[in-house]
């Protein structure tokens, strides 16, 4: 199998730093939400989940190595599911929603993030 620089780049990626990585997000979100943070997060590019590096690795390495496990899928649900959340959150923010939002942040982000650390555990395994 022929891999791209960048396909190249993300297979060197260890458990943690694509943990790391993705925690990263929450971060950033919560960072926006509370004022400390100047980045204009896109909400167009939040919710989708194949822009950030984790999302690359799953509809590319990941899933020329992986599709036909079970694992594979419940990553890639998982990992999409945490985008549509980080959506919510942003979207309840700029609509002025500062409760919603931090509400959002603080249960259903936390938990898809959960949800997804676990699911990349599990592939990982």
């Amino acid at each position: 199998m022929s891999l791209t620089t960048e396909e190249e780049s993300l297979a060197k990626l260890s458990l943690n730093e694509v943990i790391a990585a993705h925690l990263a997000w929450s971060s950033r979100v919560r960072s926006v939400l509370d004022g400390t943070s100047t980045e204009r997060l896109d909400l167009s590019v939040v919710v989708r989940d194949n822009c950030c590096t984790l999302g690359k690795w799953i509809y590319g390495l990941a899933r020329k190595m992986h599709v036909h496990q079970p694992e594979w899928e419940e990553l890639r649900i998982a990992h999409a599911n945490f985008h549509l959340c980080a959506g919510e959150v942003l979207k309840a923010h700029q609509q002025g929603k500062t409760e919603v939002s931090t509400n959002l942040l603080n249960s259903s982000l936390a938990r898809a993030s959960e949800v997804n650390k676990d699911a990349l555990i599990k592939l990982y395994s």
